[in-house]
């Protein structure tokens, strides 16, 4: 069973960051859990055990430990039937921290993207600099719980910290020297990503988002997957599921109107790609959601 409480900032109207508080209790088997999703994350245990499966590795889990996870992360936070666990969870679009293409700077997440053969996605327990990201994260955490003035740029600026710290005191990360290049690449993604978040209620084709860049289809679909970890369409599908689940949450429109509303042809397609992704159907998660308020 999971709790949960869940906030999201955007800025400049469009960047999102979301901020949520999960208390897990019983079994979770890594074969109904594994998962991959399109925003980076950064975790901490708030209390409790458990094992987070991450890629081809394996880590215990205790009280404070912080984890850096990709959007390219296959992983899964696995449990015995008489473990309990807070977990604390910041997810963040890429484009959350370059959203300003007059303050390009994409060094903030080479720790996600620039991995040296050190790196570890559980950080440090001895390193110094490990009790500083715990405290900011917790501050964090007090920013979306009193939401004080501004508190969506604070957010922000205390997440910036963590990164700049992740980058200082970490033998984590591999220099990469070409620059420009990598700006080139992440200003095509966005315009591709801003295409599909601005149509997903439509249909979207691949040949569409390839000539959006000047691809072809096969390296685009490379391309693609290197930055969000998911293929093209599987990235699709968990944006509209994204949107259904707001939908869910803030209407009380019914299963056919938010099918349509979110780009799926017909409901049978709309409960088995929300069943896929969120482990349970539109009525059963409105139903949870709503019983936890």
């Amino acid at each position: 069973m999971i709790l949960y409480e869940s906030n999201n900032t955007r800025i400049n109207g469009k960047y999102t960051l979301d901020f949520s508080s999960h208390t897990i209790e019983g079994e979770r088997r890594l074969e109904d859990v594994i998962d991959v999703h399109s925003k980076l994350e950064l975790s901490i245990v708030g209390y409790g055990t458990g094992k987070y499966y991450i890629g081809d590795k394996i880590y215990d889990m205790q009280k404070n430990d912080v984890f850096i996870i990709s959007n390219t992360d296959k992983h899964a936070l696995v449990m015995n039937k008489d473990e309990t666990l807070k977990n604390i969870v910041i997810h963040f679009e890429p484009r959350f921290i370059w959203s300003d293409n007059n303050n390009f700077d994409y060094r903030y997440l080479k720790i996600f993207f620039n991995r040296s053969k050190n790196f570890c996605h559980r950080l440090d327990r001895h390193n110094e600099a490990t009790e500083k990201i715990i405290s900011l994260f917790y501050e964090i955490e007090d920013e979306f719980n009193n939401k004080p003035l501004e508190y969506e740029l604070m957010a922000k600026v205390k997440l910036m910290n963590i990164l700049v710290l992740l980058l200082r005191h970490y033998n984590y990360v591999y220099e990469d020297k070409d620059h420009y290049q990598f700006k080139k690449e992440v200003q095509s993604i966005n315009k591709v990503t801003d295409y599909i978040h601005e149509n997903f209620d439509k249909k979207i084709k691949l040949e569409d988002l390839a000539a959006i860049v000047h691809m072809n289809t096969s390296y685009f679909s490379t391309f693609f997957k290197k930055f969000n970890g998911l293929a093209p369409s599987e990235y699709i599908s968990r944006i509209r599921i994204s949107k259904a689940m707001k939908l869910l949450e803030t209407t009380d429109k019914n299963i056919i109107e938010i099918c349509g509303m979110c780009g799926f042809n017909s409901t049978a397609s709309f409960n088995k790609m929300f069943k896929k992704i969120k482990h349970q159907t539109p009525s059963e998660y409105k139903r949870q959601y709503f019983n936890q308020k």
